[in-house]
């Protein structure tokens, strides 16, 4: 009689699982980075974020290795559940429940967390881009015009009893302002061109241009609803008359060159009290609306990346 002996043969792994579980491993350690920096926050990483390109760069980031352990959870998966069919041990199994557990926690990570915020930060960029267009050429502008004013005003000030002095004051204001207006005529352009991101900014932009635009009036067209009104006698010569025209004049008879002999000292009252509400002029509704933009980038930069630690006051200014 031949005895024939039967013994349980183990289930091998082959390369293919091999190398699935590896890649399991991979794509864990890839969505690891971006979990535990949004877990941990940037103060304990020690990460300095405060600048928008820096916010944007770590959510590039972000995407990219939660993109790979997609990818590689994905091959892990093709690699490793296979193997469990019909020839499962413990090995095995742990192999898959990684490979799986890999793609199903990038894919949820994926568009539960990552996308929105990428999506949140383009909206951010949009409203942040379109308030550097705004401050370039409303704010700034606006403010040295503004300087330029409050300059010809302490220029008058200083010489109220100094024709000579007066007069070249006078000269240096004309000059200055006229830059002013012809910096002010090109920001127009630009606002007249640009579009609001969000309709929440569209007042903002209209009160862009139309505060733009005032002062550009102000400086330059005599017959604008923005005119400086003459007070008698002057006004026998014009009944208005723009910024620019009334330095320019005021100067001119100051240093004895004009239609008409003015008595010294008597044009400076005159030109230091219309420089002073020039230069005292304001429009809270334009300071209003662009404070909200302000605190509405804020608010965003800190929600959408909590809890990193964003230097929003840095980036916002």
């Amino acid at each position: 009689m031949t005895e024939v002996t039967t013994a349980t043969q183990k289930p091998t792994i082959n390369w293919i699982e091999r190398t699935g579980t590896g890649l399991g491993v991979l794509g864990l350690l890839a969505l690891a980075v971006p979990l535990l920096t949004l877990a941990l926050g940037s103060q304990l990483l020690g990460l300095a974020i405060s600048t928008l390109a820096q916010v944007h760069q770590l959510a590039t980031l972000g995407l990219i290795l939660t993109l790979v352990a997609v990818v590689v959870g994905l091959f892990a998966t093709v690699f490793t559940v296979p193997g469990i069919i019909g020839r499962r041990n413990m090995g095995r199994i742990v192999a898959a429940i990684i490979s799986v557990g890999t793609l199903v926690g990038s894919l949820v990570f994926l568009f539960g967390t990552v996308l929105p915020r990428v999506t949140d930060l383009q909206q951010v960029q949009s409203v942040a881009d379109f308030g550097v267009k705004l401050r370039d050429n409303c704010q700034t502008p606006l403010n040295q015009t503004t300087a330029d004013l409050a300059k010809a005003r302490d220029a008058t000030q200083a010489n109220l009893t100094n024709d000579a002095g007066f007069a070249g004051a006078m000269s240096q204001a004309a000059t200055d302002l006229t830059h002013d207006a012809q910096t002010l005529q090109a920001n127009h352009a630009v606002l007249a061109g640009m579009s609001a991101p969000q309709a929440t900014y569209q007042a903002l932009l209209d009160q862009c241009r139309g505060t733009v635009d005032a002062e550009n009036s102000f400086l330059t067209d005599p017959a604008s609803k923005n005119a400086i009104a003459l007070p008698p006698p002057y006004n026998a010569l014009a009944a208005t008359v723009s910024a620019i025209q009334l330095v320019q004049t005021a100067g001119q008879l100051a240093a004895g060159i004009g239609p008409v002999t003015v008595p010294a000292g008597t044009l400076e009252p005159l030109v230091l009290q219309a420089l002073t509400q020039a230069a005292a002029a304001t429009n809270p509704t334009l300071t209003q609306l662009g404070d909200q933009l302000k605190q509405d980038l804020k608010h965003s930069l800190t929600n959408d990346l909590a809890p990193l630690k964003v230097e929003v006051d840095a980036i916002v200014k």
